[in-house]
């Protein structure tokens, strides 16, 4: 009876160390999946739901850090609701949470979220070439055959998504949609860095960060025309997404004044990026008849061809092209 209590006890005491085994090898994994954001410098934010509170103490709040009181602070990530180094890292993995955030404009990066496999219909290669196709923009080869491992730098989400990596120009450019299921991920976005998990999978990197192309000119175009305001249309519907207003111009026009700016801004944005306009009559021409036909008036469309585009509304030709049907 004793040498079977003996040999239940040392196997016990076996199985508690490989289970301590197991899980020491498992934080140290990934530690090593996040290892080339914290030797870049990243600051992190952990995962998981609001106000839950772990054995140490620690408290995920990343929520907080979209509403501070200063949103225009350079250095938000020095809140306290961020962490950094790796020991203190170690800990927060310890204690069973799932992952972390950064947020790419910390280090200068700017990254493309192009989900796959979401419930939306979408997948987000597709819509990315198919947006320059249309366009009939050649691309860089390193974005060629994104799903074929093109790109130099990404995260591979658990959907099947790609998180693209990109060096900035140094602008700001807070989360906008680029077209269906591709969203830009800049100024003041949280992003799931390598190692983090979710029920359908694990984050994995792939890469290294010093390799992370520049930010391509036709991207780059893109998001100035989005750093006012953007009206998204899809499948029929229009979703608004305010935007970083790099001008800082106050708006003092009212509710349904800025309502029309946010609807010709969309049109705008449709008119530049995916019509094939034959020139600027043209252009103002499809701009003033849709706005007629939506019920938005000529004074309303000449103040934001003058506010917005820099475009004299008195020029006679001009003033042909935006009179009322």
């Amino acid at each position: 009876m004793k040498t079977n209590e003996h040999t239940f006890s040392d196997c016990w005491i076996t199985t508690e160390n490989k289970l301590d085994e197991y899980i020491n090898t498992e934080i140290e994994r990934r530690i090593q999946c996040i290892s080339p954001f914290h030797m870049a410098g990243f600051s992190f934010i952990p995962m998981g739901k609001e106000g839950q509170t772990y054995k140490s103490g620690a408290s995920c709040a990343y929520k907080a850090f979209q509403h501070w009181s200063d949103p225009e602070c350079e250095e938000y990530w020095k809140l306290p609701c961020w962490i950094q180094g790796i020991p203190v890292l170690r800990e927060y993995i310890a204690e069973e949470f799932p992952g972390f955030f950064i947020t790419p404009y910390q280090k200068d990066f700017l990254v493309l979220d192009v989900d796959c496999g979401h419930n939306n219909g979408f997948d987000g290669i597709e819509s990315f070439y198919s947006f320059f196709r249309q366009k009939s923009i050649l691309l860089p080869s390193y974005l060629s055959d994104i799903r074929g491992g093109s790109f130099p730098v990404y995260t591979k989400t658990p959907s099947g998504g790609f998180h693209l990596f990109f060096t900035s120009d140094g602008n700001k450019y807070k989360s906008c949609k680029f077209c269906n299921s591709v969203d830009v991920r800049n100024y003041k976005a949280l992003l799931a860095v390598p190692g983090s998990k979710k029920p359908n999978g694990e984050y994995v990197f792939y890469g290294k960060l010093s390799d992370a192309p520049h930010l391509p000119p036709i991207i780059k175009r893109f998001l100035h025309h989005a750093n006012e305001e953007s009206t998204l249309h899809i499948k029929g519907r229009t979703t608004r997404r305010q935007v970083f207003l790099e001008s800082g111009q106050p708006d003092t026009a009212s509710k349904i004044k800025k309502d029309s700016f946010q609807q010709i801004y969309g049109m705008v944005t449709y008119l530049l990026m995916r019509a094939q306009c034959t020139g600027m009559n043209n252009f103002l021409f499809r701009l003033a008849r849709w706005c007629y036909r939506i019920g938005i008036s000529r004074e309303v469309l000449s103040e934001y061809l003058r506010t917005r585009l820099k475009i004299d509304p008195l020029n006679p030709e001009i003033q042909h092209c935006i009179r009322e049907e």
